[in-house]
């Protein structure tokens, strides 16, 4: 969480966007984190849905993929930006970021 600290987020960008006074207390690490029952459900759902597509893929497009777990990514330019893409594909020919 601390990596967050600060930074505007895919997570919080609606927040910032629509609510700022909250948001503010959240990135100065004085709010309380973003927590409620929606966001339990996908923390218990993401390695269902990752391993669903990985057989999906497999399946149906006759493609071996590999997700790998990835953290905070930021922005090259704007170090006070970042996303936590669910997971990085990897396939014989591609790479890319997974969202569920």
């Amino acid at each position: 969480m601390s990596a967050r600290a600060a930074r505007i987020t895919a997570s919080n960008f609606h927040e910032i966007k629509t609510k700022s006074e909250n948001i503010i207390s959240r990135l100065i690490g004085q709010g309380k984190p973003l927590e409620n029952n929606a966001v339990h459900w996908v923390i218990k759902q993401e390695p269902i849905a990752k391993k669903r597509y990985k057989a999906y893929m497999k399946l149906k497009k006759k493609q071996n993929v590999n997700v790998e777990d990835m953290g905070l990514v930021l922005c090259a330019q704007c170090s006070y930006i970042g996303a936590s893409p669910d997971g990085l594909v990897k396939s014989d020919t591609n790479r890319y970021l997974l969202e569920v």
